[in-house]
């Protein structure tokens, strides 16, 4: 029987590589960064839930993948709202 995954061992193994997928889908290297440290909380918060140990891969990849996407749904609500807010009379 080997022992659970840890989030230690998870991100010895995975961040790396992690990091590289999540920069090739967002262009600042400082918000990469972020979404792999989320990506991360997100691991270790769900840890308990992992059912299939052999999975571990694809389980860390789904959640960087849904922390990009929501990344990316928040960046263009940003930008929505910014569009559709009353231009500002400057007096000019």
């Amino acid at each position: 029987m080997t022992a659970p995954p840890t989030t230690d061992g998870i991100w010895t193994q995975l961040s790396s590589d992690l990091r590289r997928f999540i920069r090739r889908r967002v262009s600042d290297a400082h918000v990469a960064g972020d979404l792999l440290q989320e990506t991360f909380v997100g691991v270790h918060r769900n840890l308990g839930a992992l059912q299939k140990a052999d999975r571990v891969t694809a389980w860390v990849y789904r959640i960087a993948r849904n922390v990009i996407h929501d990344h990316h749904r928040q960046a263009t609500n940003s930008a929505v709202a910014l569009a559709d807010a009353d231009p500002v009379d400057l007096g000019l």
